[in-house]
């Protein structure tokens, strides 16, 4: 049996070290950064899905080129076919629009994601809303970054931190 003293020492350093570590490791949602290299203004939308557990299940409704709205998946937005006016078709979904500016950086962070959420990101062109690139991401930890490089209306490079 620990004597009281003992007792009180050891609930006293890891009540330390809980306080410690939590204050040495935040909450940090998940940042995404935009690089424009075009002289062209995109749009941006970011989203969260709380019960998508993989990009697989995340739906979007999207407009193909011969002007049909259907129903696609991250695979089919990524495909290189041409699509518009794309959004959500999640129901819990959380999104926000940015602009993209022209020769410019767009950093956001992802406010409403919470650890083990989805969350992803479309970018399309201002003018006639082509998507120019997609990614959804599953990060189940803190201080996840994502950076997106846009070049002649390509989406050229894209990274995912999940730290």
């Amino acid at each position: 049996m620990l004597r009281p003293r003992v007792s009180l020492t050891i609930l006293i350093v890891l009540s330390t070290i809980l306080v410690g570590w939590t204050v040495l490791s935040p909450d940090e949602p998940p940042t995404l950064t935009v690089e424009n290299q075009d002289e062209t203004r995109y749009q941006l939308t970011v989203f969260t899905v709380p019960n998508a557990d993989s990009p697989t299940d995340v739906t979007f409704r999207a407009t193909t080129e011969a002007g049909d709205r259907r129903y696609v998946g991250l695979a089919d937005l990524q495909s290189g076919a041409v699509y518009y006016n794309v959004t959500l078709a999640e129901k819990e979904v959380r999104s926000r629009q940015l602009t993209v500016r022209p020769t410019g950086d767009t950093t956001t962070t992802i406010e409403a994601w919470k650890p083990g959420n989805t969350w992803g990101y479309v970018v399309e062109a201002g003018d006639n809303e082509s998507i120019i690139g997609s990614d959804v991401i599953t990060c189940e930890r803190e201080g996840q970054r994502a950076q997106v490089t846009i070049v002649d209306g390509f989406q050229e490079q894209w990274t995912t931190h999940c730290s």
